[in-house]
């Protein structure tokens, strides 16, 4: 069962960015589907007897993440939960009264008609619901695919698969950007013409993939390093200095291969023009050179990021970063936009302060905050997860989250501190 959950993970990291970043519904059905089936799996596998006492008993992952996953989950039910007039009133005034206009009339009739009326906190529960859906599947995922990952063997086979597809992501990408008749698979592609997408539909979650391969070629090919020299006898013996030799060349190629591929994915990155996928990547880059620097045996391999960083500025260049870059020239522009939306979904949040319009409402509910001279735009997001969560989820929500984030942050470095082992 075990196995067979492994392999329904390769087919779903391979098909989910391959089928246009998992946004159509057919798409995402097929990763759903895939994830319950590999979770029904791995919980049969989890139960088993105890063999002094003979009783059934159930295994779970002790991860740092799982207080705030079962906080932020019944936190999104709480959403949804209808609630008595007096208690919504107390907690989301605004929700109470536009539930109560929404009453019909005759139901406003009487006070004590509407007194007994119960109310969520969210407007709109569907798309509540259909968030608590993902955010279940996140998680099954999660905890599914770190038990799956119980060898070297299996981690490295997913990250070589991560790594195929983050480049040929890449290369599919810059065939659009230079083609000057842009395709995704089957469809005629609907951004950017000057821009890389890959098999995505929107060019900046084909830059968060990169981002994200980016820094897995980093990590993966930093850990590739020795891990012993052996003893005195085994280091004299003429067998084991060509065992090492042989060996030595081996790691040297699948480490300059894995960086191949970061720089592949570092130009696809480029050429997608996403200046918040650029910026990004860099702040991560930095991070990981920082946590280099932490430890005295890993301070070396901080020269892989300069390196990696080098060659790809030295390819884009060489290739023509005209356009990319020229997208910064633009940037006050976009800010001075993104900072009209931030501002009218701030004005959404003071009137949901403490648990938020709903997660998933904000589409529906900020066409009444939006600015008098953007009425003729439909903004679905609003360009900045951090405010957008904020109004969406509220002071309770967002805590929820900055604690969550907190810990698991504490607990990285906690461990990157203890561990010696650089795998």
């Amino acid at each position: 069962m075990n196995k067979a959950a492994f392999t329904i993970y390769l087919v779903i990291l391979l098909l989910s960015p391959l089928l246009f970043g998992a946004v159509h519904t057919y798409a995402y059905t097929l990763m759903v589907l895939g994830v319950l089936v590999s979770a029904f799996l791995i919980t049969l596998d989890n139960i088993g007897k105890d063999p002094k006492t003979g009783q059934f008993r159930f295994r779970f992952p002790d991860t740092n993440l799982n207080a705030v996953f079962l906080y932020l989950l019944a936190f999104l039910v709480i959403q949804i939960i209808p609630l008595t007039d007096s208690l919504l009133d107390l907690l989301s005034p605004t929700a109470a009264t536009v539930w109560g206009k929404s009453l019909p009339a005759g139901n406003l009739a009487g006070q004590e008609a509407h007194s007994n009326e119960w109310f969520s906190l969210a407007p709109y529960v569907y798309p509540v619901r259909m968030s608590i859906i993902r955010f279940t599947v996140y998680g099954l995922f999660f905890y599914g695919l770190i038990q799956v990952l119980n060898s070297q063997k299996r981690i490295e086979r997913i990250i070589f698969l991560l790594l195929a597809m983050g480049c040929f992501e890449a290369l599919y990408g810059l065939v659009q950007a230079y083609s000057g008749s842009p395709q995704v698979l089957w469809f005629k592609a609907i951004t950017d013409r000057n821009a890389a997408s890959g098999t995505y539909v929107n060019r900046n979650h084909f830059a968060g993939f990169m981002e994200m391969g980016l820094l897995l070629a980093v990590a993966f090919s930093a850990a590739l390093s020795e891990r012993g020299k052996g003893s005195a006898l085994e280091r004299g013996s003429f067998r084991s200095r060509i065992s090492r030799l042989l060996s030595g060349e081996q790691l040297f190629s699948k480490r300059a291969l894995i960086l191949f591929a970061g720089i592949v994915m570092g130009i696809g990155l480029i050429f997608s023009a996403s200046r918040g996928g650029m910026i990004a990547a860099a702040g991560g880059l930095l991070c990981m050179g920082i946590l280099f620097m932490f430890k005295r045996t890993h301070r070396r391999k901080g020269l892989l990021i300069l390196v990696l960083f080098l060659m790809i500025a030295g390819y884009s260049l060489y290739i023509g970063v005209e356009y990319p870059m020229s997208r910064f020239n633009t940037f006050e522009l976009g800010l001075e936009a993104r900072l009209r939306y931030v501002k009218n979904t701030l004005e959404m949040f003071d009137d949901y302060q403490l648990t938020g319009v709903g997660v998933g409402n904000f589409l529906y509910a900020y066409p009444r905050y939006q600015s008098a001279e953007m009425q003729t735009m439909l903004v679905d997001f609003a360009h900045n997860d951090w405010v957008q969560f904020l109004a969406e989820a509220g002071i309770m929500g967002f805590l929820l989250l900055l604690v969550g984030i907190g810990c698991y942050l504490f607990e990285t470095l906690r461990l990157w501190k203890k561990r010696g082992d650089p795998f």
